[in-house]
């Protein structure tokens, strides 16, 4: 996380807003609320949806 949040650019709020939802997000997971689809389905839907 702290990877993601150092390549995030410095502006202004940007530090707190992505604090926040990187929590959001880690909770959803952690709650079982959020969907989780593994990369090789993201990528060859994306593909699909290229042609």
């Amino acid at each position: 996380m702290e990877m993601l949040i150092a390549s995030l650019p410095l502006e202004p709020g940007y530090d707190e807003a992505w604090g926040k939802e990187l929590d959001r997000r880690v909770a959803a997971f952690e709650d079982g609320s959020a969907e989780l689809v593994a990369g090789e389905i993201v990528f060859a839907r994306l593909q699909s949806n290229l042609k």
